[in-house]
């Protein structure tokens, strides 16, 4: 029903063979995928100070921020399970 397909990723062995790469969807980190994260993670820090300086300025934010992404990543498990790898690629450049 998808007009627009993915194409089949290929690589070569050692031996010159072309073999395919079992590639099921999820989890696979690309350009798309890093800045969805990127930009997931950046919402969900805006909303948590948000609501931290309307209902509990003196407060830090990180408790909220914290309730907000274990409630969202419970919500959409689906949505979040997209992400785990691209997250990965992000924690592994700001900690390096």
């Amino acid at each position: 029903s998808n007009k627009f397909k993915k194409p089949q990723e290929v690589t070569v062995g050692a031996d010159n063979n072309p073999k395919d790469i079992k590639d099921d969807g999820e989890g696979s980190a690309n350009l798309e995928t890093i800045a969805l994260a990127l930009f997931t993670s950046s919402s969900l820090c805006f909303a948590g100070s948000y609501l931290t300086q309307m209902f509990i300025p003196s407060a830090s934010s990180l408790p909220i921020i914290s309730l907000l992404t274990v409630a969202a990543s419970t919500g959409f498990p689906k949505f979040f399970s997209k992400l785990s790898e691209a997250g990965g690629i992000i924690g592994v450049i700001f900690i390096q």
